[in-house]
């Protein structure tokens, strides 16, 4: 009886135990979600910080901890980042093939090019100006496009490496819809100019002898920009080449803007497109699930750093961070390509 008495109680625990293992799986269970269903949870940040006049305020400043966390809009516009949210439209238009997403990315063009007459700043947006036309074949467009770049001939070069890395892509864009030499040649002006930057920006860390420098994907990105335009193939193999040693996406968190995150996910994207090699898309996933881990102020609860707007901070979650229209455009943008693939939302603390 004794005995019995003993197996009834081992039997009675290890119940119990089950029990409270199947609950607390359950309830830890990590959330999964496409990347178009987090492209759409992020869309919404748009709305509030959109102005009257259709521009945008550029960004939300958020501080604290605990119970005192807080977010203010502040007032600060910039122009150009209406071609953003114009990116993010077209991410979404490509992503699902509804007509609201190509309207809205109309009217931003709209909006863009009213408050652009003066505004040095619109002059780096050609690269979504060009995936309009290509999504509408509309001539206008492309008359728009060309008068930008014309104006970008005749500005000076931007210093550093991002900048310089934004124009030799722009123009290489350029050529590429019109096969104007003088585009292809300024192109490779201002990606020379990137490469003679490099030395001159931050160390982000040092793999197999190559050091990886702040905002080296943005020329990367203008390398891999210049391959499409041209198909030569010295441009894909120099870009292979980097991210083949740099393994980037182990190495997020070195990464210390969304500035320098995003370019770097575009080309491993870019990258597996063209050459169907999976160690690229693999690469893109696990930057991108890092930045949706510790960047996004998710809506989901588990996931939220401030007010779970959908929005991505600038940095990783530093109890003091700045969520911008444009890092966020761009991000709802790079999760559209990315639409069907599944990424875990997790307790990010």
């Amino acid at each position: 009886m004794k005995n019995y008495l003993i197996v009834a109680a081992i039997v009675l625990v290890a119940a119990v135990a089950l029990i409270f293992y199947q609950y607390n799986t359950a309830n830890t269970q990590t959330t999964k979600l496409t990347g178009l269903e987090i492209a759409k949870m992020s869309y919404g940040f748009f709305g509030k910080m959109r102005m009257e006049d259709g521009r945008y305020s550029y960004r939300e400043f958020c501080t604290g901890e605990g119970n005192e966390k807080k977010c203010e809009i502040l007032p600060h516009s910039y122009t150009p980042t209406n071609a953003w949210v114009m990116l993010a439209d077209l991410g979404l238009y490509e992503a699902t093939n509804e007509q609201k997403y190509l309207d809205s990315a109309k009217n931003e063009m709209s909006v863009l090019l009213d408050n652009c007459k003066d505004n040095a700043g619109c002059l780096w947006t050609l690269v979504q100006m060009a995936r309009l036309y290509k999504n509408t074949n509309d001539s206008a467009y492309l008359e728009n496009i060309r008068n930008f770049a014309d104006m970008l001939l005749e500005n000076e070069s931007q210093e550093g490496v991002m900048m310089n890395g934004i124009e030799a892509r722009q123009f290489a864009a350029v050529y590429s819809l019109t096969g104007e030499q003088k585009y292809l040649a300024e192109s490779l002006n201002r990606l020379q100019k990137a490469e003679n930057s490099m030395d001159s920006e931050r160390l982000l860390y040092t793999v197999n002898g190559l050091e990886v420098r702040d905002f080296v994907c943005s020329a990367e990105l203008a390398r891999l920009e210049l391959y499409r335009a041209t198909k030569n193939q010295k441009y894909l193999d120099a870009v292979k080449s980097f991210f083949d040693v740099a393994d980037i996406s182990s190495h997020g968190k070195e990464l210390w803007h969304q500035t320098a995150i995003e370019p770097c996910i575009e080309n491993l994207i870019l990258l597996y497109t063209e050459t169907g090699d999976v160690k690229y898309w693999n690469q893109a996933y696990n930057l991108t699930q890092y930045m949706i881990t510790y960047r996004w102020d998710s809506p989901l609860q588990q996931a939220e750093k401030y007010n779970g707007d959908g929005a991505f901070l600038f940095e990783t979650y530093l109890y003091n961070n700045t969520k911008t229209v444009t890092d966020t455009g761009y991000a709802v943008y790079l999760l559209s390509t990315m639409k069907d693939t599944e990424f875990q939302i997790v307790d990010w603390r």
